[in-house]
């Protein structure tokens, strides 16, 4: 997942490419105030419980056909970092978790 004002295709080619080639099974996702999200919806804003609507997604990945359950890991980058630290927080169900970079307070960042 990507952050604060990246977007799906730039996550896409910074590290989809390169899990596709290894053989993982890669979804990329944004939510509420991310870049891809605004495009179609301009009025959404970040939301502080951001795990809300990141456990629906894991929920969708771990039942898919051939996922192995042990396996299963989130990459959030920038401020997808943050957002995947929260999940990973809340739902036992993710075996491994990547932040780079993780903003913790994105006011203190911007200011």
């Amino acid at each position: 997942m990507s952050g604060f004002d990246s977007t799906l295709e730039e996550t896409y080619l910074q590290v989809g490419v390169a899990g596709l080639r290894r053989g993982w099974q890669v979804a990329l996702i944004s939510g509420h105030g991310q870049m891809d999200t605004l495009r179609l919806n301009p009025q959404t804003h970040f939301v502080p419980d951001t795990e809300r609507w990141i456990c629906p997604w894991v929920d969708m990945a771990v039942y898919r056909a051939g996922i192995e359950h042990c396996r299963f890991a989130l990459l959030g980058i920038s401020f997808g970092g943050y957002f995947v630290l929260r999940a990973t927080a809340v739902d036992d169900r993710v075996a491994a978790v990547v932040a780079n970079s993780p903003i913790v307070d994105l006011r203190a960042y911007l200011t």
